[in-house]
């Protein structure tokens, strides 16, 4: 599977799963993303813009728990708005990649959360 059909199948195996992107924080533009209804450009680039700005906040704002996957060390951010839950993963030896995903209350966040490091970690091995 290639890095979109890999995002396709994490957004539709999920319910309650809005979107799944990858995307380059350097630029500021979403790379490749699948979305349950079709979402403008602008607003991908606000979404890599929320996450440049939560992983340069300051740690006391947004803390980052660390996890191992292999032997790589992620960040995750898990934010709460009144719509929806928005999940920011990247990898310490990658800080310019970022998983990107927005889901609903209803989701069950540890699994969730668990998929999206797996996968998370394959798409960096894969480049």
């Amino acid at each position: 599977m290639n890095i979109l059909d890999r995002l396709v199948d994490l957004r539709t195996s999920t319910t309650g799963c809005g979107l799944v992107a990858l995307a380059d924080l350097s630029s500021g533009i979403v790379l490749c993303s699948s979305a349950a209804i079709k979402l403008p450009q602008e607003r991908l680039d606000s979404i890599a813009n929320t996450a440049k700005n939560v992983f340069n906040m300051p740690s006391p704002a947004w803390p980052k728990p660390q996890k191992r996957l292999d032997s790589m060390s992620l960040e995750e951010v898990i934010a709460l708005n009144s719509s929806n839950t928005q999940i920011f993963l990247r990898a310490r030896a990658l800080p310019y990649e970022v998983l990107c995903c927005i889901v609903s209350f209803e989701v069950d966040m540890a699994s969730f959360a668990g998929r999206t490091r797996m996968l998370f970690g394959d798409l960096m091995r894969i480049k």
